[in-house]
């Protein structure tokens, strides 16, 4: 949303995210000051430690990147073998199937009552029996890493978390008691769309080897960082009432909830194509790849105040689904997010979903990955800007583009189950595309039912109408200009022609910058003597 007045884009972003967080938290009801200035509530998915006992095991168990699992929950190759079509509950029953005869290897205890715990110390028994010295590499890597969140508590972040990690290393299936029946469902979960599983098979289109790196040991590092990133967003206050909203069973344990809002959300589609768009045309490494992932997924929660006269102290607004372009300050004023963090979360399929700028984003910018709908809050005052604006969200395999491609080669793709499904269907339509049509079909314009978006909002009979339709007129004819010298005067002929009662013939005057022999006008291939226009 682009503003010429800088008051606009914080008044859209603290309007628009209170009025998210208002819906997401009902219980928490903010129509009044002291209710949305209370202490939000904190993240049940945190390294905790309570009474010498690590109470944040599950979380692990969501970050884990298990290689097990991994293999034997890859949608891809689910896709080859149920078909495209094939519903969640289809899967998950096919996945259940699979994972009942790897827990028969795994020793358990007869009678007595279930043991809830089973449900988070599957995934590693399953590693640890599979490949011993992988999951204790694994154990030492994450140790030296720690964790990056920061939390409150007894112990503090880093030693709450080096304590969860140490009883990993003494966890033994005779510590157990009886398996709980929902064991292999909630572990088929995990193996469709866990955190950490899903983000090692995402990582896994980086690396340009057979498919059999997918749930190899050099991803799980990495994975597991994006997957705390993960984590930690999944803990924020927003996330915990889109959550509950679409699983409201109180008895329900929240690690248990988020899983099902994975699965429900399809997040190994999501990251599988997010690392697509951020690899772009290659050349990125896995950890740094990792990294710009947990970079744009740590963007924080943004204060803004606004002054009041009455007495009272300044309101704080939180700003988190909406944000404006520019540096942030964080809720608890310790922190400041840049301009590039700010952009490089945006540019993910994560919040903030509305970005509002002024004209210091209408230029040198790319907001295209997730977004293809512009609001212009005020008309620029030419042509060019409107252009410069539009053309943030209308670039190389942008968001309209891809939905397109998808729609069309998206099913056929899934059926013969190429690893990089998005490289599959780009490269699937680049060789369905007719020949009179030049390169830049699909990458950058591709038939469907997705398009830019221009919104202007506008009351009817005012100014601003008269002043758009104009702004139109002017556009169009300055994409006829465009390349060509002296493009005032070419304007001012145009401008003559159509006032006049005849139209000149202006074919002369096209400049056509489309790549392919079609660079010359009226031939198919140029001949020595030929003038490229």
């Amino acid at each position: 949303m682009f503003s010429a007045w800088n008051v606009v884009p914080h008044a859209i972003s603290t309007v628009l995210s209170y009025e998210a967080e208002r819906r997401l938290r009902p219980e928490y009801w903010v129509g009044r000051r002291e209710t949305y200035s209370a202490r939000t509530p904190a993240s049940p998915l945190q390294y905790r430690v309570s009474a010498g006992r690590e109470a944040g095991m599950p979380a692990l168990a969501l970050t884990y990147p298990c290689r097990v699992l991994a293999r034997i929950g890859d949608p891809r190759e689910l896709a080859r073998t149920l078909g495209p079509q094939a519903g969640i509950e289809e899967v998950l029953d096919a996945v259940e199937r699979r994972i009942e005869g790897l827990l028969a290897s795994l020793p358990e205890s007869e009678g007595g009552r279930e043991d809830e715990e089973w449900l988070w110390a599957a995934p590693f028994l399953l590693d640890r029996l599979a490949d011993p010295e992988a999951f204790e590499s694994f154990l030492g890597g994450v140790a030296s890493a720690g964790t990056r969140e920061e939390e409150d508590g007894e112990g503090g972040a880093a030693s709450g978390f080096l304590a969860h990690v140490e009883r990993l290393r003494h966890l033994h299936p005779a510590d157990l008691g009886r398996r709980p029946a929902d064991l292999a469902r909630t572990l088929a979960r995990l193996a469709v769309a866990g955190p950490g599983v899903s983000a090692m098979r995402a990582l896994a289109l980086a690396v340009d080897q057979p498919d059999g790196t997918r749930e190899s040991a050099e991803l799980q590092v990495p994975a597991f960082t994006v997957a705390e990133a993960l984590r930690s967003r999944l803990g924020r206050p927003e996330s915990q009432g889109a959550v509950r909203l679409a699983h409201p069973d109180s008895g329900l344990a929240y690690w248990r909830a988020a899983l099902r809002y994975a699965v429900d959300g399809g997040l190994q589609a999501v990251l599988d194509e997010w690392v697509h768009v951020m690899r772009g045309g290659g050349g990125v490494s896995v950890p740094e790849l990792a990294e710009s992932m947990a970079s744009a997924l740590a963007l924080r929660t943004s204060v803004a105040r606004a002054n009041l006269y009455d007495g009272e102290d300044d309101l704080r607004l939180r700003t988190h689904l909406a944000m404006r372009f520019g540096r942030q300050i964080s809720a608890d004023e310790k922190n400041l997010d840049r301009e590039d963090v700010v952009r490089r979360a945006f540019n993910s399929p994560f919040w903030p979903f509305v970005l509002a700028t002024t004209s210091v984003g209408q230029e040198g910018l790319d907001f295209h990955s997730y977004c293809h709908a512009v609001v212009h809050w005020n008309l620029p005052g030419n042509p060019v800007d409107l252009e410069q604006r539009e053309g943030r969200v209308h670039r190389y395999q942008g968001h309209a583009v891809r939905k397109n491609v998808a729609a069309a080669y998206g099913a056929q793709v899934l059926r013969e189950g190429p690893m990089d499904a998005w490289a599959g269907m780009f490269h699937q339509a680049a060789s369905a595309r007719p020949p009179e049509m030049s390169e830049i079909n699909p990458a950058w314009v591709f038939p469907g039912g997705s398009a830019i978006q221009r919104i202007v909002p506008q009351h009817p009979l005012s100014r601003e109408s008269a002043r758009y339709r104009r702004l139109v007129r002017t556009v169009a004819t300055y994409r006829l200009a465009f390349g060509q010298p002296r493009q005032e005067d070419l304007l001012r002929l145009v401008g003559e022609g159509a006032q006049g009662s005849g139209q000149p013939d202006l074919d002369w005057a096209r400049v056509n910058l489309e790549p392919g022999p079609k660079l010359v006008s009226g031939v198919q291939d140029p001949a020595p003597g030929d003038v490229i226009r």
